[in-house]
């Protein structure tokens, strides 16, 4: 699947967060589920529904309905409004969906695809308990064995990310490095000259979190990207040194009149108060959002 076309997204000057309005479940199937590397996966959907849908941004998020193990998923009733995360309720708790949220990676309307990424951590199919004893979410275990014919339900969200300022950088880490991916895609087709003003910093476990490729080709397109490692329970600490070490550095990046920081909510709000604390860059300008908790399912 190649880049999302320009003329899938509702516009190209984002200068303030996207809104969706009106947004319904539907029912997608799975038509794809590959290993890009040890810590990623990746699912394509098939909906009629893709063909006309419009993203409001890159790194628009969506809800995923997924079966439990052993379940065939259920079509849901048209949603009206309210509490998403209890629109199911009205099932028997075994046939229950769970509700799990996504970043867009690519979609094609002309095919009716949608793909997305998810951050393994190195977890492997095998590595899964059949009573669930391995403590893994809803989530990642049916990502790990979600097999082609699976029907999941899609609900459309928003993206996050605004494209107005000369200068931001993008923080991000396994979880949400699919999303910067899909901005830098998505600036280099609508204003390809603002790549230079960008600054990337990834903070990931090793090498394999990532999508293969995606460093080597954006390092020299972007103002400079950056790879930090670190184990899960530093990462949040491994973001703020390099933050601060690029301030004590003067780097071109610490100019930055945007910033999103997204990924495991300690990492991203550690980011976030350095950024404002350390960088001096506005709170409305910057963009912290958790991906997840480490722990425990994000509210």
């Amino acid at each position: 699947m190649d880049a999302t076309p320009r003329s899938a997204f509702a516009e190209e000057r984002i200068a303030e967060q996207p809104v969706r309005e009106g947004a319904d479940i539907f029912t997608a199937t799975v038509v794809d589920a590959v290993e890009l590397s040890p810590g990623l996966r990746r699912l394509t959907l098939r909906a009629a529904e893709f063909r006309d849908l419009v993203l409001t941004g890159p790194d628009e998020y969506f809800g995923l309905f997924m079966p439990p193990p052993g379940r065939r998923y259920r079509e849901l009733r048209s949603f009206r409004g309210g509490n998403i995360r209890a629109h199911a309720d009205y099932l028997p708790p075994e046939e229950r969906p769970g509700l799990r949220w996504y970043t867009v990676r690519r979609l094609d309307p002309g095919a009716g695809e949608l793909c997305f990424d998810v951050a393994t951590h190195g977890v492997s199919p095998g590595d899964l308990d059949s009573d669930g004893g391995d403590h893994s979410g809803p989530g990642l275990r049916f990502t790990l064995r979600a097999r082609p014919g699976d029907l999941v339900g899609y609900y459309p969200a928003h993206g996050l990310w605004r494209g107005y300022a000369e200068r931001q950088i993008l923080i991000a880490d396994a979880s949400s490095a699919p999303s910067v991916w899909a901005i830098l895609e998505f600036v280099s087709l609508v204003r390809p000259e603002a790549l230079s003003s960008m600054h990337v910093l990834l903070v990931v476990e090793g090498d394999g979190d990532l999508e293969p490729g995606a460093v080597d080709a954006w390092r020299p397109e972007v103002g400079s990207l950056r790879v930090a490692r670190a184990p899960f329970e530093r990462q949040a600490a491994a973001a703020a040194a390099e933050l601060r070490s690029l301030r004590a550095a003067g780097h071109p990046a610490t100019g930055a009149g945007y910033a999103w920081a997204c990924g495991e909510r300690s990492l991203a709000k550690a980011c976030r108060d350095e950024l404002v604390g350390g960088w001096g860059v506005s709170p409305d300008d910057v963009r912290w959002t958790p991906y997840w908790i480490l722990g425990r399912p994000r509210p």
